[in-house]
């Protein structure tokens, strides 16, 4: 399976390379590309309502030249050992938007520019306590835009998690052993504070639950 995974790696390259070469020929020597694939990733098919188990290759691109850091544009392919190699390879092909797509989404970009100077020449006619009015309600909307964008990531973490925990099985804990216990309560140099006893604890009943754990442990 690894010279499998390294041939869609080398595969998905050459796309990204591809797609650079038509959404921006000019400038394509600014980007930098990169590929890399997670295993054992679990997820639900929406067109069977199967739990898959399998890799993700990532794709991203990378724009060096931002001043205030790298703007990245990435998109991914799932898949088994079990699928056939061709169809992982088209659906990697598939994955970026074709020249007609591109046309497409700069006339988007070229609309979404030409508003913002209907705006601006709007709020040039207005009184200053009018534009002062508009300019604060089109806050409150982008504000509220972002809020509700992140609400609905918070909201398919959430539901990958509880997903994740009911099909992947983690390894029982049941037990400290011996030599930890001994070396918690007789050779540790200093005393733990309340925090690092409950973060213990909670690192311990996780690791007894049967789940897979994923924790940031920091301090």
């Amino acid at each position: 399976m690894k010279e499998t995974l390294n041939e869609l790696k080398a595969k998905a390259l050459a796309e990204l390379e591809a797609f650079i070469n038509r959404a921006d020929a000019e400038n394509k020597d600014k980007f930098l590309l990169a590929a890399h694939i997670d295993a054992d990733v679990t997820w639900k098919d929406l067109k069977t309502n199967e739990i898959k188990t399998g890799y993700v290759l990532h794709m991203s691109i990378f724009n060096n030249e931002v001043q205030d850091g790298p703007q990245i544009d990435t998109t991914y392919v799932r898949f088994t050992k079990d699928d056939d190699i061709e169809d992982i390879k088209k659906r990697i092909a598939e994955a970026f938007p074709t020249q007609e797509q591109l046309d497409e989404m700069k006339k988007q970009e070229e609309a979404r520019r030409a508003f913002q100077e209907q705006m601006q020449q709007q709020l040039q006619g207005m009184s200053p306590e009018e534009a002062a009015q508009a300019v604060n309600q089109m806050q409150q909307a982008k504000y509220r835009f972002i809020y509700e964008e992140l609400f609905v990531n918070q909201l398919t973490l959430i539901k990958q998690k509880k997903l994740k925990n009911e099909i992947v099985k983690g390894i029982k804990i049941t037990s400290t052993g011996k030599f930890l216990n001994k070396f918690y309560n007789e050779k540790l140099p200093f005393e733990l504070t309340d925090a690092q006893k409950r973060v213990i604890k909670e690192i311990y009943n996780d690791m007894r639950s049967g789940k897979q754990c994923n924790r940031l442990l920091q301090g």
